[in-house]
């Protein structure tokens, strides 16, 4: 299946993760700022929220192919925010381009800058697979850092620029099995992962009640799982458009 059509089926939704599952909702970014808008750095990122249903084009110009059309809220009635990663001014128009599925080689789309909101964010999560780690800068600073299990042979989990989709708070059931709540990636596995019910997502998931032997080196079927306490920490800083970056090193 085409990756942007995966990304963007049923408008970007993570409903029906689980069952009981229910949308996590952070509080607001900080006020607007008018660009230029450049990509994610360890400092800061922009994030831009779609004011309206608008088509992401292959190139800044309203005439080119659209890739798929952005709306300011899931069908969740999450709001749906996607990670800049650049801006252009064509003529009189301001373009962002923001990231619509991650991975060595990124799909991004570009919208007008006036069809959206466009926020700053100075959260940013680092994921290492060499060394097992995740880490989490806030302002450029680490404010958290922790191993994490990650994808095995055979289903490995994959490189690159990512960005949070959505924050998944889980019922009963699924807290058992992969914690309280799942921090969900605009991206995709070779294979269907962890993530009960739902396939081919890759996301950040805990323990839940499992023995921490699941925190073994490569054990994943391609999410990345940590220890439930560093895991509420991560839902609770890690707001949509966040931007992620995993790296082999």
């Amino acid at each position: 299946m085409n990756p942007v059509r995966l990304w963007t089926a049923a408008a970007l939704s993570l409903s029906g993760v689980a069952s009981g599952a229910s949308l996590y909702t952070p509080p607001q970014y900080t006020r607007a700022v008018p660009g230029p808008y450049g990509g994610p750095t360890r400092a800061s990122a922009w994030v831009a929220t779609p004011t309206r249903s608008v088509s992401a084009r292959i190139d800044p110009t309203p005439r080119s192919r659209s890739l798929a059309v952005l709306r300011p809220r899931t069908p969740a009635r999450n709001v749906a925010r996607f990670l800049v990663t650049e801006s252009r001014r064509i003529e009189t128009t301001v373009w962002v381009r923001v990231l619509l599925s991650g991975g060595d080689a990124p799909v991004t789309g570009w919208i007008p800058a006036g069809t959206a909101v466009v926020h700053r964010t100075t959260t940013r999560i680092e994921i290492r697979l060499r060394t097992h780690s995740l880490v989490m800068f806030r302002a450029g600073r680490q404010v958290r850092r922790t191993w994490v299990a990650t994808g095995r042979q055979g289903t490995p989990t994959p490189t690159g620029q990512f960005a949070v989709r959505e924050v998944v708070r889980h019922g009963r059931q699924a807290a058992r099995a992969i914690g309280p709540a799942s921090v969900a990636l605009m991206a995709t596995t070779p294979m269907p992962n962890d993530l009960p019910s739902v396939d081919h997502r890759l996301a950040i998931i805990g323990l839940g009640r499992n023995s921490k032997r699941l925190l073994q080196r490569d054990s994943t079927l391609g999410s990345v799982r940590v220890a439930n306490g560093p895991l509420a920490q991560i839902a609770l800083l890690a707001r949509a458009g966040t931007p992620v970056v995993i790296r082999a090193e």
